[in-house]
């Protein structure tokens, strides 16, 4: 699957905005995350970088895509050390045990220790150690072994990211292991996670009722265990649910009525919510992964088998005092809706001229020619063009340095005309509420502010204007920034 097969956001319909190496400028991308609302945003905003694929503004990742990249491997060889570990310390442990191949006791010394060396080697032959760490907030230091003074030459972080589960529903897991993508000719051009990969060369059976049916049969006792399941087993620690209630375990099993169209099959790319652990009278029977409330995964199956009615499992498991998932997934809806019905009063608000043209705005990279020929035909007059662009970029839904891509077209439209003809404009015309709501954002917003910072062009009567409107019909955070702008 290619971003390009997902198209748009599967929760709220919204058009992906597609990161591909060295087809798309930081600039735009800067753009992007700016205006995003998915968890993680201001994170790759912060850190100049984000892993290629595709990604709903509100909802973050949808699709991971390996474009490649560049070949790692060098001359040099290095010495890995940990020096310290993130919040999830058993993530840390069961990656270096599976990365180092050391017993799991060897791998929890390492952790304990203050500086542990842990592989030595090019480059290439690290990266994947190196790189699944760096996702588990460990903190390494690599050292180059044939340098003469010995001394620090790299740090982990400045290493060349390649992986990251960065997004909403994406999470490390216990165990993270990252595997080469290597070509003909024996050179790196890419990773890919462990997990991701296994399930790719799977010739595990498609999800069946039959197979979930009989394995369920003979369950006695169930567990619910907190963090997801990978490989066959839980990734937490923490029992949230405990149970061999007759009559809840049948209850259990008529939640777990699947889709069994192939069309529906497919492979989440977090490792779940919640592990459910079945016992029979003798020994486990299987684990089982929860994901979103939506699917589950079972290592008998080779993908994710689509639940047919999501809501009955989550209303099993909150009836015995396991609420979370429902209430994630009730935000989940309410947040859908919201989008939605911010991406329609915007539609209402957009100029008739440039509905036919709505995909294209709702797309990325914008191509802004198509739109600037439409509202030149539609409004010869410039001044007439520039008040409608400000009318429409002043019926958002109020935050100028925080909202939806989508919003920041008539921005794009209008930074085309020099401050000058802007403020013309504004001088003779200004006459709505929302023509002034859209002056104040773009002059007191931050690309102004920071790429052209041409205040002294705003007459002292327009600045006062903007900054009374602003601080009578905005939010706190946007008068703060007007009395940046505006203010003496």
């Amino acid at each position: 699957m290619t971003v390009s097969d997902v198209g748009r956001c599967p929760e709220c319909s919204q058009p992906i905005f597609e990161v591909v190496p060295q087809q798309i400028t930081w600039r735009t991308i800067e753009e992007f995350l700016r205006s995003a609302r998915f968890d993680g945003a201001a994170e790759a905003l912060q850190e100049r970088w984000i892993h290629p694929g595709g990604y709903c503004s509100t909802h973050g990742c949808v699709v991971l895509a390996d474009y490649g990249v560049p070949d790692l491997r060098d001359e040099h060889e290095y010495r890995v050390f940990l020096v310290g570990c993130g919040t999830r310390r058993k993530d840390v442990i069961l990656a270096l045990k599976r990365s180092l191949g050391i017993p799991l006791v060897e791998a929890q010394s390492l952790v304990k220790s203050p500086r542990s060396r842990l592989a030595s080697g090019s480059l290439g032959e690290i990266s994947e150690l190196v790189e699944g760490l760096e996702m588990l907030g460990a903190e390494l230091e690599i050292e180059q072994c044939d340098s003469d003074s010995g001394e620090l030459v790299q740090t982990f972080r400045s290493l060349p990211a390649q992986f990251s589960l960065l997004g909403r529903t994406q999470k490390s897991g216990s165990g993270l292991e990252l595997r080469s993508i290597v070509d003909d000719e024996g050179n790196v051009t890419g990773l890919m996670d462990g997990l991701t990969a296994a399930y790719l060369e799977s010739e595990a059976p498609n999800p069946t009722q039959l197979t979930l049916d009989e394995m369920l049969a003979g369950v006695t006792r169930v567990r619910v265990i907190d963090d997801g399941a990978a490989e066959g087993a839980a990734l937490g620690n923490e029992v949230l649910l405990a149970s061999a209630d007759p009559e809840s375990i049948e209850s259990l099993r008529e939640c777990l009525a699947i889709v069994e169209d192939p069309e529906s099959f497919g492979h989440c790319m977090c490792l779940g919510d919640l592990a459910i652990e079945f016992y029979g009278r003798q020994r486990p029977a299987a684990t089982i992964g929860l994901h979103h409330g939506v699917s589950i995964r079972w290592d008998a199956w080779k993908h994710d088998a689509q639940l047919r009615d999501g809501a009955k499992i989550l209303n099993w498991l909150a009836e015995r005092g396991v609420t979370g998932p429902r209430e994630e997934m009730e935000a989940d809806r309410r947040r859908a809706e919201e989008t939605m019905k911010a991406i329609d009063a915007w539609r209402e608000a957009t100029p008739p001229c440039l509905i036919p043209l709505w995909d294209v705005m709702m797309g990325a990279p914008l191509d802004i020619g198509p739109l600037q020929r439409a509202l030149e035909d539609e409004y010869p007059d410039a001044h007439a063009r520039i008040l409608e662009l400000f009318r429409w970029f002043g019926s958002g839904e109020g935050r100028w340095n925080e909202y939806p891509s989508y919003e920041g077209v008539p921005e794009k439209l209008l930074w085309e005309y020099p401050t000058a003809v802007l403020v013309g404009a504004l001088t003779k015309n200004l006459a709505t509420l929302e023509q002034a709501e859209g002056a104040a954002r773009y002059f007191g917003g931050w690309r102004f502010r920071k790429e052209r910072c041409e205040f002294y062009l705003i007459p002292a009567g327009l600045k006062q204007q903007l900054l009374e409107h602003t601080l009578e019909h905005s939010d706190p955070g946007n008068a703060r920034a007007a009395q940046r702008a505006f203010g003496d």
